[in-house]
């Protein structure tokens, strides 16, 4: 048997931690519910973006709109349970204010991944088509795993609506998950 000194273990855990990808079955930090109403109004969370893990080395997310950069948690910053609103559009983005430049990482209901980095320069966006019922979650990360506050809006695309403004009610995912409230209606 080898001995192997703690202090190499401590360097080998380090290196792990550093290189881990965005967890899928990782709860987001904020659960919330949300249906076809909620979404037509919109709605909007207060997050703090970034994170360690370095998207470019996570070969199992094959993302529509990557190829995909930036540094992400590996517990999504929202895992929102959508209801009725099947084969409808949901539009996601930030709204930043400053010198955050954030990427946006989601996991569509049917298990898809989607990127975006800067369709509105700096901020990102992204249209999911075709949305199931189920969880979509979301992650928030920065070019440099610095981070930043920002908002993140979520709602249905409308044809009434062209630019997508984000409107809506907002919340505050709390760390460790669990509801929110104020202004959007419908969330556990």
């Amino acid at each position: 048997m080898k001995l192997i000194p703690l202090a190499a273990l401590a360097v080998v855990a380090a290196a792990g931690a550093a290189s881990a990808c965005p967890n899928p079955g990782a709860a987001g930090l904020g659960r919330f519910s949300a249906n076809e109403q909620d979404l037509i109004r919109g709605l909007r969370f207060a997050v703090n973006a970034g994170g360690t893990s370095a998207l470019a080395g996570c070969g199992q997310i094959q993302a529509e709109g990557g190829p995909t950069s930036g540094f992400f948690l590996t517990a999504p910053h929202i895992t929102l349970s959508l209801s009725g609103t099947s084969g409808q559009e949901i539009f996601v983005g930030t709204i930043t204010e400053g010198s955050c430049d954030p990427d946006i990482l989601v996991l569509g209901t049917d298990r898809r991944w989607h990127f975006d980095d800067d369709a509105r320069n700096p901020d990102a966006q992204l249209v999911i088509r075709d949305t199931g019922q189920g969880p979509i979650s979301i992650w928030v990360g920065t070019d440099n795993g610095g981070p930043c506050a920002t908002q993140v809006f979520v709602r249905i695309r409308r044809s009434d609506n062209p630019n997508n403004a984000p409107g809506g009610g907002s919340v505050s995912p709390s760390p460790g998950g669990g509801g929110g409230g104020g202004g959007g209606g419908g969330f556990t």
